[in-house]
C-alpha cells in the first residue's frame, strides 16, 4: 500500500538571501525546502522585489529541481 503524502513542502532557506550585498548578476536563485520537491507541467514562479515582478514559466530551462532544492 502507498501512502501518499498530503503535507506541502515548506521553504527553509532562501540564497543569496535577504539584504545580501555584492551579489553577482547572474548569480542562481536557490529555494531549500523541507523535502524533495517536483514540478508540474504547467503554470508560472513569479519573483517579486516589491517594485517588479518576474515570471518564469515551470517548463522553462531557466528552472533546474536538485531533490528539495529550486535553483
Amino acid at each position: 500500500m502507498t501512502t501518499k503524502d498530503k503535507t506541502a513542502p515548506k521553504l527553509v532557506s532562501v540564497t543569496p538571501s535577504k539584504g545580501s550585498e555584492a551579489i553577482e548578476l547572474n548569480q542562481n536563485l536557490i529555494l531549500t525546502f523541507s523535502e524533495d520537491i517536483q514540478l508540474g507541467n504547467i503554470g508560472n514562479i513569479t519573483l517579486n522585489d516589491g517594485y517588479n515582478a518576474y515570471v518564469v514559466p515551470v517548463n522553462s530551462s531557466q528552472i533546474t529541481v536538485r531533490a528539495n532544492k529550486l535553483v
